[in-house]
């Protein structure tokens, strides 16, 4: 059976039946994992009389867009009608204004931050399972749990001294987002809105080097600038209002990245032996 991918909308689908219009609500379950998970969902070839539509019927819900037949039936209409429109996950703005110090060399750039449930301080890097301030605390003063102020929560007041003073700026590479699952993985964040990345860097004059830590952020970046995507440890040259910049790609400091915090503070290591902060 040929498919149609569907725009999307807020909350119902809309079909169209003789030249008119009538919506059915989307189910919230949508929204919750099984339906909402990236799988193809099989079932019957149409939706029919008295259906609900999703389920266990043949829609394909993929990356947060439903892809259904041609031709649908409900309410026990013989004739079909019309797909348009199917929700759309919400959109998502970044919580945080962009961290900029005064003499800034080094710009660090994540994905986007995690859902608020998961912060243990309203900054940057916030979810404590995250590794960032433990490596940046095993780098600079040997001890991993330097920037850690109690068993679930990083001290916010000594990572913001810290990055004024070594001139360490931070935001991320995407200022809106669908969350196409309920965390900050990469593989499940829909770029809706890219940062404004020449922006930050025309307020950092004296940056010369910017850091990405995941997919997601270095091919962001490197289509915002028109250079190649750095492999995982590597860096590429880029050029940026006649500046000479270099782009490194660091691995992710995610739990979920299968490496320990000793080896990823290790590639780091470079980032920051290259600016003259180590």
């Amino acid at each position: 059976m040929s498919r149609v991918r569907l725009s999307r909308c807020d909350g119902r689908i809309r079909f169209v039946r003789g030249g008119q219009a009538f919506a059915v609500p989307f189910p919230a379950f949508a929204q919750r994992g099984g339906f909402g998970s990236g799988r193809l969902i099989a079932g019957a070839d149409s939706l029919r009389s008295g259906s609900r539509v999703g389920g266990k019927n043949r829609l394909f819900f993929v990356n947060g867009v439903v892809y259904a037949p041609k031709t649908v039936y409900l309410c026990g209409d013989k004739s079909g009608c019309i797909p348009e429109v199917v929700f759309m996950l919400p959109i998502e703005y970044h919580p945080f204004e962009p961290f900029l110090p005064d003499g800034g060399r080094l710009l660090m750039l994540g994905s986007f931050p995690p859902a608020p449930e998961r912060w243990s301080m309203e900054f940057y890097y916030p979810n404590f399972r995250n590794d960032m301030w433990r490596i940046v605390g095993l780098l600079f003063f040997g001890d991993k749990e330097y920037f850690v102020e109690s068993a679930c929560r990083f001290d916010r007041t000594r990572i913001e001294a810290f990055c004024r003073e070594k001139g360490i700026a931070l935001y991320d590479t995407a200022r809106a987002v669908r969350r196409l699952r309920g965390n900050a993985s990469d593989k499940f964040l829909e770029v809706v809105e890219p940062a404004d990345t020449g922006a930050l860097l025309r307020r950092l004059p004296l940056c010369r080097a910017v850091v990405v830590t995941g997919e997601k952020a270095a091919e962001t970046l490197a289509a915002s600038f028109g250079c190649k995507a750095p492999r995982t440890g590597e860096r590429e040259p880029f050029e940026f209002d006649g500046r000479e910049m270099m782009l490194y790609r660091m691995p992710s400091s995610s739990r979920a990245y299968p490496l320990s915090v000793e080896r990823k503070a290790e590639a780091y290591r470079r980032v920051f032996a290259d600016v003259g902060m180590l």
